[in-house]
C-alpha cells in the first residue's frame, strides 16, 4: 500500500438489519470517526451513512492507520449500540472485510 493514497472502506449488518435507528446513532458514529480518525492521523475526505451500512473515504498517514481507525470505531460504536439496545446483543459482531 501507498501512503497518501485514498481507499473506501464500509461497514455493514449482515442482514438488513438497521444499525443507525436514530440521529443520535448517527451522531455517534460521526464522533467516533472524528475522534479515531485525529488519534490514527487519518484524514477523512467523505462519508455517507445509512441506515444499515455506511461508507468512508480516507487517506492513509501509515500503513496500518486505517485498520486501527476501523477496528476502534467498529468497537466504540458496537458497544454504544449493543448497550442502547440490549434487545439485539448480536449487532455489529464479526470482522471487517
Amino acid at each position: 500500500m501507498t501512503f497518501g493514497r485514498k481507499r473506501e472502506t464500509g461497514i455493514e449488518e449482515g442482514n438488513g438489519q438497521w444499525v443507525f435507528k436514530d440521529e443520535g446513532d448517527f451522531l455517534k458514529a460521526l464522533s467516533s470517526m472524528d475522534r479515531y480518525s485525529e488519534i490514527h492521523e487519518v484524514e477523512v475526505h467523505g462519508y455517507c451513512l445509512m441506515h444499515n451500512h455506511g461508507h468512508w473515504m480516507f487517506e492513509a498517514s501509515t500503513e496500518e492507520s486505517i485498520s486501527n481507525l476501523m477496528r476502534d470505531m467498529q468497537g466504540c460504536d458496537s458497544r454504544y449500540l449493543n448497550k442502547k439496545y440490549k434487545d439485539a446483543p448480536e449487532l455489529l459482531v464479526g470482522t471487517l472485510n
